[in-house]
């Protein structure tokens, strides 16, 4: 009898264990701030229409994952600022400025009592950019995808998260000749951890 028990229980902890190890976790990020009402943006006068429209596309898809309200608005007019990104001016402005070698693209959040109160984005124009799949080109609407999901409050993700390059809008290294438009079910539920 104790053979029979102590068999049964060896059991159920091996089911136990590839059960609870063979189902990922989510690898989500959150950073210690979250958007608590709409934050209009502008994007520079120097993008073009398409570029302009993908980042539009891309705060939707965020504030597609938010129900109680819309975290972020693209406005239709533009800015022309060549200078003063990062700056605490309470402008959101997606810059297209020369930052060298340093990153391809970067957001900058002020934070007040974990709420955004505003943020800038650079594209970095040393790199070579399009608006689609492109040979030594990053695509403009998979880099600001990632780029406001840093607004939302989610953090970089790499290795250590379980997940890869194709798993997650987040993972934290951008690639030229690739796409990444749509949200990945750990960026999604990063967001409803944030915001639900």
């Amino acid at each position: 009898m104790k053979r029979l028990i102590s068999l049964t229980l060896s059991i159920a902890i091996c089911f136990t264990f590839l059960f609870t190890t063979a189902t990922p976790a989510s690898a989500y990020q959150l950073r210690g701030y979250k958007v608590d009402e709409p934050l209009i943006f502008y994007a520079y006068s120097g993008f073009g229409a398409e570029s302009r429209a993908h980042m539009r596309s891309a705060a939707l898809a965020w504030n597609a994952c938010v129900e109680s309200f819309t975290p972020l608005v693209m406005s239709t007019s533009t800015h022309s600022a060549t200078s003063g990104y990062g700056n605490s001016d309470g402008k959101n402005y997606i810059y297209r400025i020369n930052a060298g070698t340093v990153y391809v693209a970067q957001n900058r959040t002020s934070i007040r009592y974990g709420v955004v109160e505003e943020f800038d984005i650079n594209i970095n124009v040393y790199y070579s950019w399009a608006n689609s799949a492109q040979p030594n080109c990053y695509d403009v609407y998979s880099i600001v995808l990632h780029e406001l999901g840093h607004t939302m409050g989610l953090e970089d993700l790499d290795e250590r998260s379980g997940l890869s390059y194709e798993t997650a809008v987040m993972w934290g290294e951008a690639r030229t000749n690739r796409t990444k438009r749509d949200l990945k079910q750990d960026d999604i539920n990063g967001i409803a951890a944030k915001y639900g």
